[in-house]
């Protein structure tokens, strides 16, 4: 990995996109491979009616490119975060001299709690938040609050486990 000579958070950045793209490809096709196990063709209609969703959008006055939109962004965060855990605990667990995976297993299991306990106590936080529960706020802003803290939680925490690879590749590394 470190013959090119590029700096180690372009090769972290290139990693995690090319690990995005096959884990989101690897879904698709275990998705439509589902799909044609479980359905016939001859079963399923295919002409799909999407009256329904305008009028849940209607009924509802929820912004659908909006909502769309934000669960993207969440949707490849968390998967962003999920990728860079991984980095972080083999990195860290690379630290070690001897029995450098179950390091890096521990380091992971270590890092997945602290981020469940930041996670609650975030949580908790929000919920203390009185702002969110004006009734004021219609429940359409109350929603488009929470995923932008949802947002901003998860871009955060990816920076964390992205920090603390290129941290451990760029001053910490033994290539020996």
């Amino acid at each position: 990995m470190f013959t090119l000579p590029v700096k180690p958070w372009q090769h972290i950045t290139s990693k995690m996109l090319v690990a995005m793209v096959w884990t989101i490809l690897s879904s698709i096709v275990a998705n439509l491979s589902a799909f044609v196990i479980v359905f016939s063709f001859d079963d399923f209609n295919f002409n799909f009616n999407f009256n329904f969703l305008n009028e849940l959008f209607k009924v509802s006055n929820l912004h659908p490119l909006m909502f769309c939109l934000e669960g993207i962004i969440i949707i490849f965060l968390a998967l962003a975060a999920s990728i860079l855990i991984l980095y972080a605990s083999m990195a860290l667990g690379h630290l070690f001299s001897q029995r450098r995976i179950l390091a890096s297993l521990g380091s992971f299991i270590v890092l997945c709690t602290l981020t469940q306990i930041v996670s609650f106590l975030a949580l908790l936080g929000v919920g203390r938040l009185d702002f969110l529960f004006n009734p004021d706020l219609s429940s359409i802003t109350e929603m488009h609050i929470a995923f932008l803290i949802l947002i901003i939680f998860m871009t955060l925490i990816s920076a964390i486990y992205f920090s603390i690879t290129n941290y451990v590749l760029n001053k910490r590394l033994n290539l020996e």
